[in-house]
């Protein structure tokens, strides 16, 4: 079995250290786990992701428990990248300067508007699916349109 969603305390929607969550997969006896943090460009969603100033020491922690644990579990690395339209050439230049085993991508806000927090618009019922769902997988769509992400997270989010 493998985990590839794993989000560490730099998300600050996550407990516990690194490694505890590698020992935690070993005892479970997974075959691979794969650290996926969240990094947005939107100002809303900073409280439930890292900078990305904090990016290389994420990696080379990932990296370092990789190479102790090797012949237990396989560590791997990636980051899920909260989709902007508006921010696809920043979104890009960050994955690039990474070394990631998986580039997950995620539409967590339309034009600023939260769909993932209970404190959102969306949450308190203020709008509407008709409105919501059709601008949602538009995002999910022209995010396909780049071959920068492995996989789509949270497909289901509205």
């Amino acid at each position: 079995m493998i985990d590839y969603h794993v989000h560490t305390s730099l998300c600050n929607h996550a407990t516990g250290t690194m490694e505890q969550y590698v020992r935690a997969a070993v005892g479970k006896e997974l075959a691979t786990i794969c650290f996926l943090d969240h990094l947005t460009f939107q100002a809303a969603g900073r409280a439930n992701a890292m900078f990305s100033r904090e990016g290389p020491m994420y990696v080379n922690a990932a990296r370092r428990l990789a190479q102790h644990f090797r012949a237990r579990i396989s560590v791997r690395v990636g980051l899920e990248i909260d989709f902007s339209p508006r921010q696809v050439d920043r979104c890009i230049e960050i994955v690039d300067t990474f070394d990631l085993d998986v580039v997950g991508g995620g539409v967590h806000f339309l034009d600023g508007d939260g769909v993932v927090s209970q404190r959102s618009a969306w949450a308190r019922g203020e709008l509407s699916p008709d409105g919501v769902y059709p601008k949602y997988l538009g995002v999910l769509e022209s995010m396909l349109d780049y071959d920068r992400f492995d996989v789509i997270c949270h497909l289901d989010l509205p």
